[in-house]
């Protein structure tokens, strides 16, 4: 080996050493055995009306359904799938499958490996109406589980189709990816939340789009003279995205490490029509779609007086319930700083305490009817099961299960279920036996119809709920001195394994 080469060699080592020890002392997430990241193809109509396939990645953590929300993941400029998932140890992707969401990331229509340069001037077309047009065909995949699933690190190779679908979804775009969002719910209506981080959706800033920050710029490719370079240098990427004394310092290192990818003209293009356009959307959007608007108290490109103007103007157009967050120590690309695991928390506790929550309105009449039907049912097993007491039992049902919601939490799918009278008609069955056969079918129907729309917790809460209220109506009085006599005890054994529950 040559001087020169042994001396290139451990220069490397000692690079290589470094990091490592840079990545070791920094901030870490970590996340378990179970997390899975797999390649996903998406099949969207471009703005030829042709079919495009795009790129992305799913992400999970253990087991799940088609009642496991979904979260869709919109990129901004010059940025990629790679955006929500810089590190194995810091990305935005894993932390939200790890707090039990399917989450889906993908490369946008003229980015990475989603390439349009097969369109001469298709640049100029990919607008920002055209991405939204495009999510609205990916949140249907979703939905349906219609899209392919492959092996490959892109779309080129064989693909199998999916066979996971998601009833909810919600839908975060960062920066650029903030202006598609924006004005979706208004248009489509089919999501159960929107997220949009730093950028304003609504009326254009000063300055728009850079407001007063520097580093990026809006330099034509020779190559592709439909796209822009919008960074040149690593320090244009950190002057643009980064408030050092937030940041990560190996996350900063991946994220604005050189080539830069080039991004379309059509979306800058268009920013007086955007607006306009997404005015008119958020006007649209009305009560039944949440919005969280967060963005970096550090942004110079939303600062938080941009983003104040912007959470204003929801406010006073959405019809929505519209909440914002500034985000302490951090400026553009949030997910670059030590502040992350901060946002992950506050968004999946917005989601839960609120838009993902299932109520009545999720379910068809003979749906919402049988999931009723499972509380008076085991009420009415517990009341039959032993002789006397029957009438003072029967009318405790209706006090247990106001009595029962009080030692679970809050929870709008069972605030619904206490708010209907509870029917408890036994009259149209033949014998005691009978009654407690088709009350027991009732709790197993009413449990597999909730596992495949409500969340696994929502699920429990309807178990320990049908539970409580079991053993209150048992304990109504006693029997011969007992609490809760053999029959009964019986009775609830048999109605917990009904609900696939072994005890409260």
């Amino acid at each position: 080996m040559s001087t020169l080469r042994k001396v290139a060699l451990i220069a490397a080592l000692l690079l290589g050493m470094c990091a490592t020890a840079g990545a070791a002392s920094s901030p870490q997430m970590h996340f378990d055995r179970y997390m899975t990241v797999e390649s996903v193809c998406f099949t969207v109509t471009n703005p030829s009306l042709g079919q495009s396939t795009l790129y992305g990645q799913r992400f999970t953590d253990g087991t799940v359904s088609a009642s496991t929300p979904a979260i869709v993941l919109v990129h901004g400029i010059a940025s990629s799938t790679e955006n929500w998932d810089f590190s194995p140890t810091w990305s935005v992707a894993r932390a939200l499958a790890a707090k039990g969401y399917v989450v889906y990331s993908y490369d946008r229509l003229g980015y990475a490996k989603s390439s349009y340069y097969d369109h001469p001037g298709g640049g100029y077309t990919l607008t920002t109406s055209a991405h939204r047009d495009e999510l609205h065909d990916i949140v249907g995949e979703v939905k349906s589980g219609a899209y392919m699933t492959t092996t490959g690190s892109d779309c080129s190779g064989p693909q199998q189709p999916s066979t996971m679908q998601s009833n909810r979804v919600v839908i975060v775009g960062h920066s650029a990816g903030g202006w598609i969002v924006a004005g979706y719910p208004g248009k489509y209506h089919d999501v159960a939340a929107m997220i949009q981080t730093d950028i304003s959706g609504s009326v254009s800033p000063p300055n728009s789009p850079l407001g007063s920050s520097s580093g990026g710029g809006f330099t034509t490719s020779p190559d592709h003279p439909d796209y822009f370079q919008f960074f040149q240098t690593s320090q244009n990427c950190r002057d643009f995205n980064t408030y050092t004394p937030g940041i990560v310092p190996y996350v900063v290192d991946i994220a604005c490490a050189p080539p830069f990818l080039l991004s379309p003209w059509g979306e800058i293009a268009d920013l007086g029509e955007k607006y306009a356009e997404n005015d008119a959307y958020i006007s649209q959007i009305g009560p039944s779609i949440p919005v969280l608007l967060t963005s970096g108290d550090h942004d110079s490109t939303a600062p938080p007086s941009v983003a104040k103007a912007d959470y204003d103007y929801y406010k006073a157009h959405c019809g929505c319930d519209v909440t914002q967050w500034i985000v302490p120590d951090t400026a553009h690309l949030f997910m670059v700083h030590k502040s992350l695991p901060s946002w992950i928390d506050y968004v999946t506790k917005w989601l839960s305490e609120g838009p993902l929550m299932t109520g009545k309105a999720d379910f068809t009449p003979e749906e919402w009817n049988l999931i009723l039907e499972g509380p008076p049912s085991a009420g009415l097993i517990v009341v039959t099961a032993q002789r006397g007491g029957t009438f003072r039992e029967s009318i405790a049902i209706g006090k247990a299960y106001v009595e029962a919601r009080k030692d679970h939490g809050e929870s709008e799918l069972l605030d619904e279920i206490v708010s209907a009278k509870p029917e408890r008609d036994h009259t149209r069955y033949h014998s005691v036996e009978e009654l407690k056969r088709a009350g027991l079918q009732h709790l197993s129907d009413a449990v597999e119809l909730l596992e495949r729309k409500a969340t696994a917790e929502e699920v429990d809460g309807y178990r320990r709920f049908v539970l409580t209220l079991a053993e209150k109506v048992a304990k109504a009085h006693r029997e011969n001195g007992e609490l809760v006599s053999d029959a009964e005890r019986a009775a609830i054994t048999e109605i917990s394994a009904s609900l696939g529950s072994t005890g409260q």
